[in-house]
C-alpha cells in the first residue's frame, strides 16, 4: 500500500535540507521540551521523539498495515521498556500535532500484537538477550513484518531496518539496513534515505 506522507517534503536539495535539519534539530527540540519540563534530556528523550516522528518519512507500509487519517500509528517495544514515560510523551506530543501514535508495551514475544513499528528492547543487561528476542518473535511472526527498530548494534546486522544510535557529539543518527528494506514492503522517503549512516561492521 503506498501512501504519501502526512508531512511530505520538498522535492530535490531542499527536501534533503528538510530532513537533515529536521534529524539535527530533534536534539534542540528535546532539550526545549525538557527545559519545560525542568527535566534532564536523555539518550532516549531523543529516541522516543524519533520513533514518533519516523512514519511521516515512510512512502508505503505492508498492505495488513493500512495507515488512513482514522486509526493511530501502533508503536510496540519488545522486551525492556528503556523509554519510560518518555515514549508516551512524545507520541502525545505529535498527537497533538495531527499524528495519532498509540503506544503498546511486550514483555514478551508471546504478547505481541500487530503494529506498524516495532523498537526490540534489550530484554536483559546480556547482549544475547536482545538477538534472541528478535530471532524467536521472527519465527513466530509471519511476514511482511512491521518496521523494525532497535538501538543494539548486533542487531543492526540481523534483520532490523533501522539502527539508532548516538554520535560523538550527541547527535542522534540512524542506519537503514537497505537489504532488509529491499527485501520488505516497506519504503522510506529517499531524502530521508539519503541521511542513513553506515551501518556496523
Amino acid at each position: 500500500m503506498t501512501r504519501k506522507s502526512p508531512h511530505p517534503v520538498c522535492t530535490g536539495m531542499s527536501a534533503a535540507l528538510v530532513v537533515s535539519a529536521w534529524l539535527s534539530g530533534v536534539l534542540c527540540f528535546v532539550q526545549g521540551q525538557q527545559e519545560a519540563d525542568k527535566a534532564q534530556t536523555t539518550e532516549y528523550d531523543l529516541k522516543a521523539h524519533f520513533l514518533c516522528l519516523l512514519p511521516s518519512y515512510v512512502t508505503a507500509w505492508p498492505a495488513h498495515l493500512k495507515v488512513d487519517d482514522s486509526k493511530a500509528i501502533v508503536l510496540g517495544v519488545l522486551g525492556e521498556d528503556p523509554f519510560g514515560h518518555k515514549l508516551d510523551k512524545a507520541a502525545e506530543s505529535r498527537g497533538k500535532k495531527g499524528t495519532r501514535i498509540t503506544v503498546l508495551r511486550f514483555a514478551t514475544v508471546g504478547d505481541f500484537k500487530p503494529c506498524h513499528i516495532l523498537f526490540i528492547g534489550p530484554q536483559s543487561e546480556k547482549k544475547e538477550g536482545a538477538l534472541q528476542s528478535l530471532r524467536e518473535w521472527q519465527q513466530k511472526t509471519p511476514q511482511p513484518w512491521p518496521i523494525l527498530v532497535s538501538d543494539s548494534a548486533e542487531l543492526a546486522r540481523e534483520g532490523i531496518h533501522v539502527y539508532l544510535f548516538l554520535q560523538a557529539d550527541r547527535r542522534l543518527a540512524f542506519a537503514v539496513n537497505l537489504e532488509t528494506l529491499r527485501q520488505s514492503e516497506i519504503r522510506f522517503d529517499p531524502n530521508f534515505l539519503s541521511l542513513s549512516k553506515p551501518l556496523p561492521r
